[in-house]
């Protein structure tokens, strides 16, 4: 069996869901006309669960355009990655899940005007777990109060 098979095979199952990287170059669309619109996909770290009291400490941010009749992605339009001092020391769990560390934090500042500027733009906002991320969002940019979430998970 070779490897698109075996990914058609499990894909098939219920109990499984693929995920495909993004793509760091979109081909060319199909069909070059049509409404678009532009979603913001959006991925954080944190220092916690607690959406009231912990901080991001990463956001990455892609900035994709879309056609709005099939979903098809024609173009990376803008990116982003950002860290965040948190102003006190990672816990050994947040360093194993995110994979940061304190010395990697250390005087890193987020670019605010740049991700409200991003997410002004978009008409639609993608989160692997827009449950978790969302809260944490909108309490540090106020932008994403407003904007529509779709979730990668559910």
């Amino acid at each position: 069996m070779n490897t698109p098979e075996a990914l058609q095979l499990i894909a098939a199952d219920p109990e499984f869901r693929i995920l495909r990287r993004v793509p760091e170059r979109l081909p060319a669309p199909s069909v070059p006309d049509g409404e678009t619109g532009l979603a913001l996909i959006v991925d954080t770290e944190t220092t916690g669960m607690d959406k009231w009291h912990d901080q991001i400490i990463e956001v990455g941010m892609l900035l994709v355009r879309y056609r709005r009749d099939t979903g098809e992605w024609l173009a990376l339009e803008d990116q982003y990655d950002g860290l965040e001092d948190p102003g006190q020391p990672l816990s050994r769990v947040v360093q194993t899940v995110t994979g940061l560390t304190d010395a990697d934090l250390a005087g890193q500042r987020m670019d605010d005007a740049r991700v409200d500027s991003l997410a002004r733009q978009a008409d639609l906002v993608i989160a692997h777990n827009a449950a978790f991320d969302r809260p944490f969002l909108a309490r540090r940019w106020p932008v994403f109060d407003d904007k529509s979430f779709a979730c990668s998970v559910n």
